[in-house]
């Protein structure tokens, strides 16, 4: 999982980027590598747009190229891209990230068990994963016009109902639309596999002069910090929000 904001698209870091579909970490016992498709979408003449998605191999697939001239092409502001490794839902083109609706754009690591009882509001998910589920449920508290607190305790409550109802390994998500790119760290600490979810579901921040990375692991050469458990971002073009959710 892959964010990127305010600064030219890196060629160099998304091919860096995808060679995690080959040896990006996995879960105890799985074999290594995310080969279970990608996507990549940000913004086009200001609206949310996917540059390509697929449900083959990143490492294997030329359209990945193409998709990133496509962003370099439409000088996107803000990127997300994903590489999938499925725990959740068939591998299809319905269940690969990231996902659009309403002018949001989202991507999930992690699973929440039951997900068929998230509520989704009036949306209709096109696939089967959790992770739409996931984003849907998040968009029925969110509003494009609110301010970077305003968000923060809308996603706190979010994240609250799914804690109270559901059991999950990680909620970990990174979410953007024209002018935020918000990302969430969250594995469940209270598990009997908290050791494995806390190695496995990390996120990281590069934190530039003229730009944002955020990715899943550290790749490329630039300096990435970890996001602590919790631990909530949310950037513009002017200035960084940043909190814990308890």
């Amino acid at each position: 999982m892959l964010g990127l904001i305010d600064g030219a698209i890196d060629y160099n870091l998304l091919k860096d980027f995808q060679k995690l579909a080959l040896v990006g970490k996995v879960k105890a016992n799985m074999d290594p590598g995310h080969s279970d498709g990608w996507g990549a979408a940000g913004l086009s003449k200001n609206k949310a747009t996917m540059f390509g998605k697929s449900k083959k191999s990143a490492a294997e697939d030329p359209d990945y190229d193409v998709a990133l001239n496509k962003a370099a092409l439409c000088k996107t502001p803000i990127l997300i891209a994903h590489i999938r490794k499925a725990t959740s839902g068939s591998t299809s083109l319905e269940n690969t990230h990231p996902f659009i609706k309403d002018g949001w754009i989202f991507s999930h690591n992690g699973t929440i068990h039951n997900s068929d009882d998230i509520e989704v509001g009036r949306l209709t998910p096109a696939g089967t994963t959790d992770s739409e589920r996931f984003f849907y449920h998040c968009l029925r508290y969110i509003n494009s016009t609110d301010s970077k607190k305003e968000l923060g305790q809308s996603i706190k409550k979010a994240i609250s109902e799914i804690k109270s109802k559901h059991d999950y390994s990680s909620l970990t998500f990174l979410l953007a639309n024209n002018k935020y790119l918000i990302a969430y760290r969250d594995y469940n600490a209270d598990s009997e596999n908290a050791a494995d979810f806390e190695r496995y579901y990390t996120l990281y921040i590069a934190a530039q002069k003229d730009f944002i990375t955020l990715c899943s692991e550290p790749i490329g050469l630039l300096s990435f910090s970890p996001f602590k458990n919790g631990q909530l971002l949310i950037a513009s073009k002017s200035d960084i929000f940043e909190t814990v959710l308890s």
